[in-house]
């Protein structure tokens, strides 16, 4: 019998996760709705009526940490939740000036591996789009973005690693008419990323595709990551909320 693929959604719908401690998004919603204003509400809901896991940004073993921020950056501006980080021989923090705050909103999985992270995602049902400087790869254009797609953005020096690339579904370019060979990573990330943003947009009509219970979920993560001390506002909200039970 065939395995039906992973969630694409990684968030337990009915649970949020703070430190040690567990709640139910209701709870969460309920409890924090006064410490998040009506502006900042309204703000989040618009950025999660465009929120997809659709489109998997993956980064492989990107030396620069300037360009890993730009493209987590570019990534979360265009309605990307879930990002990949590769790791490589160097560190991969993000510089908070570049990245202008996005890995603060952005799910982020870092891996050892490219091999695990691209027999994961596959398993969760994406094709896996590799950029590449390849007179064998296709136009960016002709993939199909209204399916769950990861776009593989290679290194500085290398590209793509080979073993990323044995396991790829497509090899892809970005149109260009210079003479340079390639894009800088986090042009090419720019362009790739918003090259797929417009196609699902004039195709789907929209970018985001989470379901209600879905953007509800993230909707508390969103929450509880807008809140200063949160750990402490709900684990006192909590017992308060257990003594009025019993009273």
């Amino acid at each position: 019998m065939e395995r039906p693929p992973f969630p694409r959604f990684p968030h337990d719908e009915q649970w949020v996760n703070v430190g040690d401690a567990r709640y139910s998004v209701e709870d969460v919603l309920r409890w924090l709705e006064p410490y998040v204003s009506a502006e900042r509400r309204q703000r989040l809901d618009t950025v999660l009526a465009h929120r997809t896991y659709s489109l998997m940004p993956v980064a492989d073993r990107v030396y620069d940490r300037g360009n890993l921020s730009a493209v987590m950056r570019t990534s979360e501006s265009l309605g990307c939740q879930g990002f990949q980080v590769i790791r490589g021989e160097v560190s991969s923090r993000v510089q908070n000036r570049v990245a202008g705050g996005a890995q603060h909103w952005l799910d982020i999985t870092r891996w050892d591996s490219g091999v695990e992270c691209i027999r994961q995602l596959k398993e969760r049902g994406y094709r896996i789009c590799v950029t590449a400087v390849d007179p064998q790869a296709r136009s960016i254009t002709e993939v199909d973005f209204t399916a769950p797609v990861a776009l593989v953005l290679g290194n500085e020096r290398d590209g793509v690693s080979p073993e990323v690339q044995e396991l790829a579904d497509d090899r892809v370019f970005l149109p260009m008419v210079g003479l340079t060979e390639s894009y800088n990573i986090s042009v090419a990330g720019a362009v790739g990323l918003y090259h797929a943003f417009r196609e699902r947009c004039a195709r789907l009509g929209r970018m985001g595709d989470l379901s209600p219970a879905q953007a509800r979920r993230l909707r508390a993560e969103y929450w509880v990551r807008s809140v200063n001390r949160v750990a402490a506002i709900l684990e006192r909200l909590s017992s308060d909320d257990v003594r009025s039970k019993q009273a």
